[in-house]
């Protein structure tokens, strides 16, 4: 006879629901909101409005639409799902975690992995993958965890927990809690225990201090403790007691230098220092099993006087402060007992080679910055912390600091109840001291400066090259945790990006890129070189010294969207940033933050003023980025405080249109045109050559490997980007087009060889290549652009009682006498008269241009040259400031004078 089934404990599922309630109302209603304590929803189903309210602390609803309602989450989660109080009880407590759960065999066991209900085995999850449900620390038989310790591995992923249940009648249990998976895929938090191996508590905090002594002692409580009282070492404990030193993995002490603090008491020394069973058989403690791996053991006895279990937790509840602690460390460390001498007397003093096995280091002040977090600094009342748990900055202003919700952002309640103990618990004075800590802390660490925070992508820090992938460092090709690696930089965890550093390409395989590049219909050849060496570069803009940037136009269907999609997009992978047509400038800049990623901008049309004007703020964006030394965007706030922007990012635009109207813009961006062929022995080219190519060549694993070729070679890119933008200055002309010539160039060199080249040898690949069109771009300068915007304006003269347009260059012939025709309607007084009233005059072989004429602002209106149109023409060759105001009609206004040679040329 089958056993009945266990009916769910109505009393626990509630409870543990209304624990997690605001997080599982969210789940269950996108469209709800909290309001005064209240969760408000327009009904069951999750429609959008306040009809249905849900009162998170008491578990009390309501829908007042159509009068249903309940006292606790069961009868909710019923509701909604159209369920049995029973059914409903029974699976609300499987999207908890509790569904299942079996008596625990014995004191500090692991849960048994096969569920006896229903026969379904569990298997531990490491490291607890992104979108996992939230685990509630609820125990069947146990109640509410009193305390959890965090397991994470060196990367600082999740791994699993360790809870704490305090007993009524008095004592403690200790119980893993892992995030488990079933034979179906189910995926539920279970009191289960690690799988063997178990990983050691603190393996972050053994990366984030790589050079750290390692100092371990017994019980996740205790070293918590030990951290505070030794700031300067790497403080780590293990899961299951002193019995279970041998299902642990000590692998990741291998050459670190180790101390062990073992409890005042017998399983403690046993546990460190191995015993001897009644058999006279020795069996292996931790200094045992560590000294073929470590760099060096040694013990460091509890104090004579100590009472039995005493622990470094007693310590700090002594008040034992980070001095005294160094102070027992030289007094009471010594070499491991031998195994055959287990009775050798402790205290023995440290032997001179010792001195590097001390917790030495600066005295931190009693804030909570030694572990939880890092205080980074103050400016202007705001105050910046780095946190150890997330990994990135929070900012806060100082009145701000005692606020709970922040402090505990910064570390955890028990923590700040240990620091500042009261009578009440962490609150009132308390609060108090601990900000007024937190201040202090900000000031002792200087000024804040943004520039210093580095979030995603390719950095150069201090000539090494740092890959930033989220949540994680690539270092000179080593992958490193983010609190691992030091730095006087800030490099802060994000969403994780893929960016390969393995494998490389080979030099011929890399040429396949500029191969394909070239098949392409390009208006001059060198626009595939420079295309390919721009997805070569763009992945790591954020190490170069000048980030070039690209601009693909064509006609409509002449391919320029296929390339974005087929080529630059494939070539960038994860790390890219694709936006199109109405981004705006603020939300580019919002969403880049502190990533040096490159940005995809397909379809950067300018259809209208609107569109244009937005195109407008994104080059000035671009602009910025290009160097280190563009200069800050600093952009004001509704609080008053400025935040500045640091933009490092190359960009690959794309459009029939190119609207670069600033020369520093046609300097910094460089056009690659595509020809439009629409003969059928274009289209077979396209369909049988190009398009095969791309898909054969541009594969995911390709463009991994195309990217670590770039991570590798960095410093090599970095050096020929110098030596080309040399060689392209001395042929150009120009230092700005030779840096953004230069990077690409740099970049496609890396497709034929991983070498730094000669000067001698860039001059000949600059010196064999067609760039009429960067000299163009320079010849196209602003002064001549606004002299052209004048004299293609258009106005209307008066011709006897009738009104007839001609521009401005037309009428400054007429009113010089040039080139007058016989039949030209306009008489010169009329085209002198018409000029004047635009602000402009002809004195003999010089046109005249007001400084502040109305008519010169409206014709000047929506351009670059609004205003100070008269500093920009004394640029032209020839150009000089009047001395004296000079008269336009009935108006008068100082003046500049500009040759009437140049400015006829130009209009014809």
């Amino acid at each position: 006879m089958m056993p009945a089934p266990r009916q769910p404990d109505f009393e626990i599922v509630n409870a543990a629901a209304l624990a997690a309630y605001p997080g599982l109302l969210q789940r269950w209603f996108r469209a709800g909101r909290l309001e005064a304590g209240e969760f408000v929803v327009g009904n069951l189903r999750g429609d959008p409005g306040a009809s249905l309210k849900i009162n998170v602390k008491s578990g009390l609803w309501s829908d007042f639409a159509t009068g249903e309602k309940g006292g606790d989450p069961v009868s909710l989660y019923a509701a909604i799902h159209g369920l049995r109080q029973a059914e409903a009880a029974e699976r609300l407590s499987e999207e908890l975690g509790l569904a299942g759960a079996a008596p625990a065999r014995r004191k500090g066991a692991d849960v048994k992995s096969i569920d006896k209900k229903d026969g379904t085995r569990w298997k531990p999850v490491m490291p607890v993958p992104e979108g996992a449900p939230a685990p509630v620390f609820q125990h069947h038989r146990h109640g509410r965890a009193s305390q959890s310790w965090t397991y994470a591995d060196a990367h600082g992923r999740l791994l699993g927990y360790v809870c704490r249940f305090d007993k009524p009648k008095g004592g403690k249990e200790i119980l893993p809690f892992t995030l488990c998976r079933a034979g179906d895929g189910r995926l539920m938090w279970r009191w289960l225990g690690f799988p063997r191996p178990r990983p050691l508590y603190g393996l972050d905090e053994v990366a984030r201090k790589p050079k750290a002594n390692v100092v371990i002692v017994e019980g996740e409580k205790t070293a918590d403790a030990a951290r505070e009282l030794l700031p300067n070492c790497a403080v780590i404990t293990w899961p299951g007691g002193s019995k279970a030193i041998k299902q642990v993995d000590w692998a990741p002490l291998k050459r670190r230098k180790v101390l062990i603090v073992p409890d005042a008491d017998a399983p403690g020394r046993a546990a460190a220092e191995g015993s001897t069973d009644a058999h006279g058989v020795f069996k292996p403690g931790i200094a045992q099993m560590l000294a073929e791996i470590s760099a060096g053991v040694r013990v460091v006895d509890p104090p004579e006087e100590a009472p039995g279990g005493w622990d470094l937790a007693d310590a700090l509840g002594e008040g034992w402060t980070p001095e005294r602690a160094h102070e027992f460390f030289r007094e009471r460390m010594r070499e491991p007992r031998a195994p055959a001498s287990p009775d050798a007397s402790p205290g023995d003093p440290p032997p001179p080679e010792m001195e590097d096995y001390g917790v030495d280091g600066p005295a931190i002040a009693a804030t909570n910055d030694r572990r939880h977090f890092k205080a980074l600094g103050h400016n202007k009342g705001t105050f910046y912390f780095l946190t150890a748990r997330g990994q990135q900055v929070v900012e806060a202003p100082g009145r701000a600091l005692r606020d709970k919700g922040l402090l505990f952002q910064l570390a955890p309640l028990h923590s700040w109840e240990r620091e500042y103990p009261s009578e009440n618990g962490f609150t009132g004075h308390a609060v108090d001291r601990a900000a007024n800590a937190l201040i202090d802390a900000c000031y002792r660490a200087g000024v804040f400066r943004p520039e210093r925070m580095r979030g995603r992508g390719a950095w150069w820090d201090d000539d090494r090259v740092v890959l930033h992938l989220g949540d994680r460092l690539v270092v000179e090709g080593a992958q490193t945790p983010i609190s691992g690696f030091e730095s006087r930089f800030i490099y802060e965890a994000s969403a994780p990006i893929r960016c390969s550093v393995d494998n490389p390409l080979t030099t011929r395989e890399a040429h396949r890129l500029h191969e394909l590049c070239e098949l392409l219909m390009w208006e001059k050849p060198v626009y595939a070189t420079l295309l390919a060496g721009w997805c070569v570069v763009a992945p790591i803009c954020g190490a170069l010294g000048w980030r070039p940037h690209v601009w693909i136009t064509s006609a409509a269907g002449g391919g320029k969207s296929w390339v974005m999609d087929n080529i630059v997009r494939r070539c960038l992978g994860d790390i890219g940033l694709v936006v199109q047509s109405r981004t705006t400038e603020a939300g580019l800049r919002q969403t880049l933050g502190h990533d040096a990623r490159p940005v995809v901008f397909d379809e950067a049309e300018s259809e209208d003023s609107r569109a244009s004007a937005a195109i407008d703020n994104v080059l000035a964006l671009m602009r910025q980025a290009s160097s280190e030394t563009g200069g800050k965007i600093i952009k004001g706030t509704t609080s008053g405080r400025a935040l500045s922007f640091d933009i490092r990012s190359c960009f690959a635009f794309a459009s029939i249109g190119v609207n670069i109207r600033q020369q520093a813009d046609a300097t910094r961006i460089t056009v690659l045109g595509l020809l439009k062929d629409n003969s059928p022995e274009a289209q077979k080219h396209f369909n049988e050559v190009i398009k095969p190519t791309a898909r054969d060549v541009l594969t995911g694993e390709y463009c991994a490997r195309l990217q670590a070729r770039a991570v590798r070679f960095v410093n090599v890119i970095r050096r020929n980007a110098d030596v080309f933008g040399e060689a392209a200055a001395e042929y150009l002309g120009n230092r700005r087009v030779g840096d953004q010539l230069g990077a690409l160039l740099a970049g496609a060199y890396l497709l034929h060889g991983a070498n730094v080249i000669g000067l001698e040898a860039a001059r000949e690949w600059v010196g064999a290549r067609d760039w009429a069109d960067q000299t163009e771009a320079m010849d196209d300068r602003d002064e001549v652009k606004l002299l052209a915007t004048l004299m293609e304006s258009r106005h209307r003269v008066d011709v006897g009682g009738s009104a007839i347009e001609r521009n401005a260059a037309e009428l400054v012939a007429r009113a010089a006498g040039i080139g007058v025709q016989p039949d030209d309607k306009v008489a010169q007084d009329a085209a002198i008269a018409a000029l004047a009233r635009i602000g402009m005059k002809v004195s003999g072989d010089r046109l005249v241009v007001s400084n502040s004429h109305s008519g010169i602002k409206r014709v000047l209106r929506d351009t670059p040259w609004a205003t100070g149109w008269c500093r920009i023409l004394k640029r032209i060759d020839g150009g000089a400031a009047s001395t004296n105001v000079v008269r336009f009609g009935p108006l008068q206004s100082r003046a500049v004078y500009v040759p009437l040679s140049a400015a006829i040329a130009i209009g014809q």
